[in-house]
């Protein structure tokens, strides 16, 4: 699922719709059943005017919204793309890219 969301974030980046996008480095800190415990959301996205971290997620565990809750409590922005969207987002990519692919294959 991760290699989807690259190939979506990497054509959002060539329609000019974000910034930039990367592999996220950043660790936060959330309480899990009275643990303290650290969140690596999967990447960060730059859209022209705010800052969001993207998580990609095949199923959601019990902990997880406890993670999400953690992250934007700190007043970050995230969004958890779960195969739904993940497929309303290729659906999109993949209208451009069919007519791009049209408008440059060889002809004759």
């Amino acid at each position: 699922m991760k290699f989807r969301a690259c190939i979506i974030l990497d054509k959002l980046l060539d329609e000019k719709i974000i910034k930039s996008w990367s592999y996220n480095k950043e660790r936060f800190a959330y309480v899990f059943d009275d643990k303290i415990r650290t969140y690596l959301p999967d990447f960060v996205v730059q859209f022209p005017d705010v800052r969001i971290f993207v998580e990609v997620k095949g199923f959601v565990r019990a902990n997880d919204p406890a993670k999400w809750k953690s992250l934007r409590d700190q007043g970050h922005k995230l969004e958890v793309w779960k195969d739904s969207i993940l497929q309303a987002y290729e659906q999109h990519v993949l209208l451009v890219w069919d007519a791009e692919s049209v408008l440059s294959a060889p002809t004759g």
